[in-house]
């Protein structure tokens, strides 16, 4: 994987023992906190991504991140990441888009994980995601149930 990304960190969060850090090119790049390697990269958005939030969740058994991003180009996406399980790639992560969603006028600003209080996202239970942008005055949300992995979902 090439290491010299030319381009703006825009936000960064952690979850799980990793870094996620995303660009003004709208890329998203994922790293271990204790190693300080790069393990994943995705060229999630066409411009710049102007807000991230992660989300730490477990199903079946499975910890996982769900990352919430909203770029210059009005989508939000959810993906999640995973570290791999098969042996070859012991300690790379797996990103994959489960939700993409092209929000109305306006660029959001920001984004967040709202939960219930005292709730956690166990596939009962869901998450949503809202943005703000600086140019409307209404919420966007993007409520999320966990649906598992072979059944990614794009409106």
């Amino acid at each position: 994987m090439e290491q010299g990304l030319h381009a703006t960190a825009v936000a960064v969060c952690s979850s799980l023992g990793l870094v996620f850090a995303t660009y003004s090119t709208g890329h998203l790049r994922v790293f271990d906190v204790v190693a300080r390697s790069l393990l994943a990269e995705a060229a999630l958005h066409s411009r710049a991504v102007s807000g991230l939030t992660v989300l730490s969740a477990t199903c079946g058994g499975e910890s996982f991140a769900l990352v919430g991003t909203v770029g210059e180009d009005g989508m939000m996406l959810v993906t999640r990441a995973v570290r791999s399980e098969q042996e070859e790639r012991a300690g790379e992560v797996e990103l994959e888009v489960c939700r993409a969603v092209r929000l109305g006028t306006g660029v959001p600003v920001g984004v967040v994980w709202a939960t219930r209080a005292g709730t956690a996202l166990d596939g009962e239970r869901g998450a949503v995601l809202v943005s703000m942008s600086y140019d409307n005055q209404y919420v966007s949300m993007l409520p999320l149930e966990w649906m598992p992995s072979s059944a990614p979902v794009t409106e």
